[in-house]
């Protein structure tokens, strides 16, 4: 059944207004420049293109803080604040209830042609994504505080910090989340960019102060540098879609209709992305069961590195969300195929370019200590590269609303991963656990496109009955 307050999708892609710079009564020369340069590229590539080179200048910069925090607590400690990580962005996929990609794909569509519609979902969404990840922290929170501590695979007070992450990041994703459906692409890069460079700066006192422990990393690294996004990420969100600190005074059913609305269409993307959080961090939890520390650290090391490619697929994703939600024609798919799959290829290329380095590099930077880390960070990098051209296609149920493709397509990933790895870690160690992700990315494509290739497929008109 349709919702009550679908509306029509615009007639074609949405683009973002460039407000020009007023130097003397006229438009800077650079913002005009930028605007000649921006017209040349339709508003997928130029979301993509924005996006993409924030997580460039992100990566160099992270890079500075992954180089800081590895060689301060080495191997051993490196994997358990891995493991750390992994507990919290399982719990934050958990808690997001997939509100995030649903109030995406509700307000894009209205947003900037019916503003009182993206204004009341805007409101309704932060306050139910702030409301459910405070829910789910404090549940699990109360869990670590009553679970004897022979049970607890890490430090109670470790486990509560990284929990406490689990708001903070709710807070700064969710005012990324309004930024991406507003198509605010160049205000969601720089929310990226303050926290690379917030979390590398802190790296680097930290460090230099000799403080830089499992405790601060958690704290100041992870809770702070979120906070202090969803602080910037506020004040640069559009006018429109403007936060208060109190929740906004809906009527009762008209929250009510919001909160409907977007989980009944977030639920199952809720449980697509739990899945899929699942799926991408299992291979470090099975690591930490059958690895020993110092080589989960090095697979862990193998992993962040490898894992930079995953921070270009995201900025694909966000650019291609809205446009994604918006596609109501098969020419239209074709188009946005077409010009989703050309970052697979650059990025590719770019993994050929600098692949032979990765072993000097490596060790040099991060030290000896890390050695095992290099064969393993070219086995995942594979495995990112093949992400990274999936991406459109795995997008696409958001296009034909078909939500439960998603969690059915991510439930067929963790299934086939943790197959996958029961048969081939004990023979082939840490490298199974790589051939196990890279079958359970196939195993999920091959059933996004063979659904979404029925979908789409051309109806043929009933032949004329002849007598």
């Amino acid at each position: 059944m349709a919702d009550e307050n679908d509306v029509p999708l615009p007639a074609g892609p949405k683009t973002s207004p460039v407000i020009p710079i007023a130097v003397e009564g006229s438009v800077h020369p650079w913002r005009s420049r930028y605007a000649k340069a921006s017209g040349l590229l339709d508003p997928i590539t130029h979301g993509w293109a924005l996006l993409t080179g924030a997580s460039f200048a992100r990566l160099a910069v992270g890079m500075v803080a992954s180089v800081v925090v590895a060689r301060a607590l080495g191997p051993a400690t490196l994997g358990s604040y891995a493991l750390l990580a992994s507990i919290a962005a399982i719990a934050g996929a958990v808690a997001d209830l997939g509100l995030s990609e649903a109030a995406v794909t509700r307000i894009a569509p209205w947003y900037p042609h019916q503003l009182a519609r993206a204004r009341r979902a805007a409101g309704a969404f932060f306050w139910l994504r702030a409301g459910s990840a405070a829910g789910l922290v404090l549940l699990l929170s109360l869990a670590v505080l009553l679970v004897p501590r022979s049970l607890l695979p890490l430090d109670r007070v470790l486990l509560l910090l990284a929990l406490a992450g689990v708001v903070a990041t709710a807070l700064s994703g969710a005012v990324s989340a309004l930024l991406q459906a507003s198509g605010n692409f160049g205000r969601l890069a720089l929310v990226m960019l303050t926290n690379a460079l917030l979390t590398a700066l802190l790296a680097l006192l930290l460090r230099a102060f000799d403080l830089l422990t499992l405790t601060s990393a958690l704290v100041v690294l992870g809770i702070g540098t979120s906070l202090a996004c969803f602080a910037v990420g506020r004040r640069l969100l559009p006018r429109a879609l403007r936060l208060g600190l109190r929740p906004p005074r809906l009527a009762l059913p008209a929250l009510r209709a919001e909160a409907r609305a977007l989980l009944g269409f977030g639920l199952w993307i809720w449980l697509a992305n739990s899945l899929a959080m699942l799926t991408a961090q299992l291979d470090l939890l099975l690591a930490a069961h059958w690895l020993a520390p110092a080589a989960l650290g090095s697979y862990a090391l193998a992993g962040n590195l490898a894992g930079k490619v995953d921070v270009i697929n995201q900025s694909l994703h966000a650019a291609l969300l809205p446009a994604a939600s918006s596609l109501s024609t098969r020419a239209r798919v074709r188009g946005y195929l077409r010009r989703g799959l050309i970052p697979g290829a650059l990025v590719a290329a770019l993994a050929l370019i600098l692949a032979p380095f990765a072993r000097p590099l490596i060790i040099f930077v991060f030290g000896a200590a890390y050695r095992d880390a290099v064969a393993l960070f070219l086995a995942l990098l594979v495995v990112a590269v093949f992400d990274v051209f999936a991406a459109p296609l795995l997008l696409l149920p958001f296009a034909a609303r078909r939500p439960r493709l998603l969690a059915a397509a991510d439930g067929l990933r963790a299934v086939t991963l943790l197959a996958a790895a029961v048969w081939l870690v004990p023979p082939f160690g840490a490298f199974g656990l790589v051939a196990a992700k890279l079958l359970s990315r196939v195993a999920g494509l091959l059933l996004t496109v063979g659904v979404l290739a029925a979908h789409y497929r051309p109806r043929r008109a009933p032949a004329a009955s002849s007598r």
